[in-house]
């Protein structure tokens, strides 16, 4: 979602920040507990809505989605 070339290049600046994990519009979320508690998630959904940096897509990647329960949600 950040490439330049929209094709997931790895070669762009933005893809290489965002494989390195710098690129300040993507996000990863690895929980520490059996269940994502909804602080989190809420705290994930407004960074989420804040206007990106580069142009390109806010993205969120959450390790172990399937912890999230219907509170989190």
């Amino acid at each position: 979602l950040q490439c330049q070339t929209a094709t997931g290049c790895g070669a762009c600046p933005p893809c290489r920040t965002a494989l390195a994990g710098s690129h300040p519009d993507v996000r990863v979320y690895r929980p520490d507990r059996a269940q994502i508690p909804v602080a989190d998630v809420r705290e994930l959904v407004a960074g989420a809505a804040l206007v990106p940096v580069g142009g390109g897509f806010q993205v969120v990647l959450v390790e172990d989605a399937d912890r999230l329960n219907d509170h989190s949600g």
